[in-house]
């Protein structure tokens, strides 16, 4: 093999060389554009929300009166006095015995139901003997059942699941005879309102309160005389609807005040 011979072969060796390794960093610089390759949508272009839950809440507190005095709610007479008109919650002596407080909870979705919560938290109580109940319907409703504003009735079963409303009808007692406890302000969760409102509809409720007389033979709460305990004493409180979705719940308040000479 000549000089020229030997050096052309070289030269072969060296061209075939750069191209391997030409073409090794070729793929390799390929595979690794391949993996980092990266891009990007606008900003927020994969975005999505909650729908916005929502409650409407009407209340009714022309029932309401103040100057209360303590009255037996095992009279006779007490479910048919009681109601939201002036004339009403008032004996014989023309002496305030009890207030009304009426509420309507809707849903204004047209497509989707809503299970609602209810609690009823007093903000103020000073009262020691301060009761309460729950009638299901509006004052009208609760008058035309037999029972009329019989708070010591038994309240209806309720069962409220993930469609239908509240078993019972209008005019039920759904939370019987209750005390507040003296001078309480804890939370009360009212579990027989649980249900589920179907789209566009509502319910109504009203709340009786009064101060529940003490008899000679039942001890006192705070003990000493109930002039003492309940006399000249106030309540505010707040009822607040929730869902189960969360969003914004609604509120109303209640407010009374006892007669400063009660007893």
């Amino acid at each position: 093999m000549n000089n020229n011979e030997e050096k052309n072969n070289n030269q072969g060796i060296f061209y075939a060389v750069i191209g391997v390794a030409t073409l090794v960093v070729t793929i390799v610089g390929a595979t690794f554009a391949f993996f980092s390759a990266t891009t990007n949508s606008p900003v927020n272009a994969v975005s999505t929300n909650s729908a916005t839950v929502s409650l409407g809440f009407t209340p009714d507190a022309t029932g309401i009166k103040d100057a209360l005095i303590p009255i037996d709610e095992t009279l006779d007479r007490f479910p048919s006095v009681v109601g939201t008109s002036l004339s009403n919650c008032k004996d014989d002596n023309d002496n305030n015995i009890c207030s009304v407080y009426q509420f309507t909870i809707s849903n204004p979705s047209t497509t989707a139901s809503q299970r609602i919560y209810v609690t009823l938290t007093p903000n103020v109580n000073e009262f020691g003997n301060l009761h309460y109940a729950v009638f299901k319907g509006n004052d009208t409703q609760i008058k035309a059942t037999q029972d009329q504003y019989d708070v010591t009735a038994t309240p209806v079963t309720t069962v409220s699941n993930a469609t239908s409303h509240i078993i019972g009808t209008e005019g039920d007692l759904v939370v019987g005879n209750t005390p507040f406890g003296a001078n309480s302000t804890s939370p009360i969760t009212l579990s027989p309102l649980e249900q589920v409102l179907a789209p566009s509809s509502s319910v109504t409720y009203t709340i009786v309160l009064w101060i529940h007389e003490i008899k000679n033979d039942t001890p006192l709460v705070n003990g000493g005389d109930q002039t003492g305990v309940d006399s000249g004493k106030n309540f505010a409180a707040t009822i607040n609807v929730t869902t189960a979705g969360g969003g914004s719940g609604v509120t109303g308040v209640l407010a009374v005040q006892a007669n400063n000479n009660n007893g």
